[in-house]
Order: structure tokens, then sequence, then C-alpha cells
């Protein structure tokens, strides 16, 4: 789909770009999560290409007891977000605790997405939407009222206290990407980035999580990511159990 979605961060007119892969979503675990070969997001600097490999699947797996879904790009996450709402597994009118190095706060080119239909959601996810644009359209559909960011050093230090707001059903769904540890971005420890999570976690009700192959190494990636969803999972070993109620459509 050149010069859409993730290929808008390439130049127009370059020739020769290689296709970026979409990975399949699928239901499963852990053990499933591993780097891919296929160019996830490219680039275009210094008069060459910059070409950045991303996971061989997206992951949706319920080890940690409620939904988690996993994947390279983090426009995956308006899919995985319109798929819970319709599974039931989240609220419209949630808040949104958003981890990340960067804001991701810019508007797509269109809003134009039937949220009914899951074909039309993939359609919209990686070709209107990008890495930097997929979450002001989760709050045009209603799916968030609020938003915590967490996007710089000093958040980190002093979570904000966990308050109820009175609109909204009271829902959180946490997304967390994974440059957020790396040291050429925030640089912030799993450890603390676990007792963010922690602190929000009873009421979270889906988590979505990108290794973000433009910004870090995916064996790098994968590696956190199990600990985080490993750590989650022994945070949540009292909770019931969420159980998928269909097979990803992607």
């Amino acid at each position: 789909m050149p010069g859409h979605g993730n290929n808008g961060f390439s130049i127009n007119g370059k020739p020769f770009r290689d296709p970026i892969e979409v990975a399949p979503l699928k239901l499963g675990s852990l053990e499933e999560l591993v780097p891919s070969k296929d160019i996830a997001i490219q680039d275009f600097k210094g008069g060459e290409w910059r070409k950045f490999t991303g996971l061989s699947c997206g992951l949706l797996t319920f080890e940690a007891k409620i939904p988690v879904y996993i994947f390279d790009n983090h426009n995956h996450a308006f899919y995985a977000w319109c798929e819970s709402v319709q599974a039931g597994w989240l609220e419209k009118g949630a808040t949104l605790v958003h981890i990340d190095s960067h804001e991701d706060s810019l508007e797509p080119d269109s809003f134009q997405v039937d949220v009914e239909d899951l074909s039309d959601v993939y359609r919209y996810t990686n070709e209107i939407l990008n890495v930097a644009n997929f979450i002001s359209p989760a709050f045009k559909v209603g799916f968030f009222e609020k938003l915590i960011n967490f996007t710089h050093v000093s958040k980190f230090s002093e979570p904000d206290a966990l308050q109820m707001s009175s609109q909204g059903t009271g829902d959180f769904a946490l997304d967390i990407d994974i440059d957020v540890c790396s040291k050429d971005h925030l640089g912030i420890s799993v450890d603390r980035v676990l007792a963010v999570i922690a602190k929000y976690l009873p009421l979270t009700r889906v988590i979505t999580i990108a290794t973000s192959p433009y910004f870090v190494d995916q064996d790098e990636a994968v590696c956190i990511v199990k600990q985080i969803v490993n750590a989650i999972g022994r945070m949540n070993q009292t909770r019931p159990k969420v159980e998928a109620v269909k097979a990803p459509s992607h």
C-alpha cells in the first residue's frame, strides 16, 4: 500500500521501495512471539532506505487473565480497541493510559471508518493510520473520554493518583510502547513501567503493547514484552480470567 499508513513516512516518488508486511493477528501464547525478517516500517534518509523488521505475528493472549494485544507498529492498537469493544471486553467512554516515548497525538487525513465492521477497521488501520496518529480517532469514535499520558521522564517519578472520573464507565485501557524502555529514548526501567501498570491494573480491561521496530531492536523488544506480560500475570493471579469470545479476524 505505497503512500498509505506507515508507508507515508517514506518520501513519495522514491523508487524501489520494498513492500511493508502487515503481520497477521493470532490467538496464542507468548512462546509464539518472535521477530520476523519482513519489513514492518521503512524510511528514506541520507539518500538510502532504512528498513526495520517487525514481528512474525501480532498476538492476542489471555495468559495475564485479561486480553493483551501485542504487535509491532503502534497503529494496530486502533484495531485492537475496536475488536475489544465488539467483544465486550472494553466499554466505550473508557480512560486510556498511554505509556510511550511519544505522544502519538497527530490527526489522520481521514476519520472515516465503520467501527462496526472489522474489515473496514483493518483497512483504516493499515491504509490511513500510522504510528503517530492512531489515538485521536479512538477518541473521535468514543472509545475513550480521558487520556493519561506517561510520555515524559518526570511522569514516572510519581504516577498520577488513580481517580475515577464522574463520567464514563470507569474502565481503563493500558497502551504501552516498548520504546519507553529504550536507552535512546526515555530509558525508563521495566520495574518503573510495571509500577505504573500496577497502579491502573485493577480497573484495566485490555492492554495493548507495541514493539516499535522503528525505534527498538525486536529481539530486545520481545524480551521486554515477555517480562511485562509475565509480571502482569503474577499481579492478576487472583483475578478471574477473561475468555476469548472468538479468534482474531486478521
